[in-house]
């Protein structure tokens, strides 16, 4: 809650105030408290005072609302307490440090004093002129704070919910490429083969590699080796369904996991991804940049680990083959 919405919230307590006839000495505690609640907000816009501001917010509110506004109100058969449970609730949401929390549990404190007070002392305290004054009193007040509290709740869940949201995507995504990384790869991966296991369907892993890639950022910069890698990863998400999960788990390493896939028909989406990828690497022909794929199919009893080495392995072991042989593309699945 901002301190510009702690004055709105003094604002509407105060017209509430003059509606339901408080005592007049109540109200002017309130205009008060409104005009210094203004003046910390006007202070706080120095992101340097915002400390400070936050701080004497608390100061008002415990040591000059709590105890002036019960002495000035009918006291616990007025709406009072309501406010002292949402000066609490306040205090406790914009606490920093762990030392602060000694202000709400103050205004806690204060409270079972001032009630004790009004049992021994009635006649301090300035009673309704009418039973209907304070039955307006209370449920006006009463759903002033109650939305204040729930609107504050939502929103503070509203912005928890879409930071925990952020941090999720952040720490499962490749910050460059904009696709999944090897920790949410291997998460789901797990998964995925479990299911498999349960359905009796097959899934296929796809291992891809950069050859060359060392020479772009060796004689293009590192800023044409990331843009590469934003364009194979662009490729990537073109050509696989939208069910495929793809990552990339190293520098020039990617993998794409196809679920419900046999070996024959992620070969033919090999050859989808090898026309673009072809098409993508006459760019750099003079740099003999192409990509390398690698299959494998899931097996009976074989962990997600074991079919990632198995990909991997295949994977080099076409790219051995044809440098060996001398072929003039490194486009292939690697099966045996």
């Amino acid at each position: 809650m901002s301190l510009l919405g702690i004055c709105l919230l003094s604002l509407v307590i105060l017209v509430s105030y003059i509606i339901t006839l408080r005592p007049l000495i109540n109200t002017l505690t309130m205009i008060t408290i409104i005009f210094i609640c203004l003046f910390f907000y006007r202070f706080s816009r120095n992101q340097n005072r915002y400390g400070f501001a936050r701080i004497g917010l608390f100061v008002l509110f415990t040591f000059l609302y709590v105890p002036f506004g019960f002495f000035t109100s009918p006291g616990s058969i007025s709406s009072m307490p309501y406010y002292i449970l949402f000066i609490i609730f306040m205090e406790t949401l914009l606490a920093v440090n762990r030392w602060e929390y000694a202000f709400p549990l103050s205004v806690m404190g204060l409270h079972i004093l001032l009630l004790h007070m009004e049992l021994r002392m009635p006649d301090r305290f300035i009673p309704f002129d009418s039973e209907s004054h304070r039955i307006l009193d209370l449920s006006i007040n009463y759903t002033i704070v109650a939305i204040f509290m729930m609107g504050i709740t939502v929103f503070v869940m509203d912005r928890y919910n879409r930071h925990s949201k952020m941090l999720r995507s952040l720490s499962i995504t490749d910050k460059l490429t904009g696709l999944y990384n090897r920790l949410y790869l291997e998460e789901e991966g797990v998964k995925e083969l479990h299911r498999c296991e349960r359905t009796g369907e097959n899934l296929s892993l796809m291992f891809l590699d950069l050859n060359n890639f060392k020479r772009i950022n060796d004689h293009l910069g590192h800023q044409e080796g990331d843009r590469v890698l934003q364009e194979v990863s662009r490729i990537i998400k073109e050509n696989t369904r939208d069910y495929d999960l793809a990552a990339r788990i190293g520098g020039d390493e990617f993998v794409i996991l196809l679920p419900s896939t046999t070996g024959e028909m992620a070969d033919k989406q090999i050859r989808r991804l090898d026309d673009a990828f072809r098409d993508y690497s006459r760019r750099y022909e003079d740099m003999e940049f192409s990509v390398s794929f690698g299959i494998a199919e899931s097996r009976d009893s074989m962990t997600f680990y074991e079919l990632m080495n198995l990909a991997d392995k295949r994977l080099y072991r076409h790219k051995a083959r044809v440098k060996k042989e001398g072929e003039g593309t490194l486009f292939g699945t690697g099966e045996e």
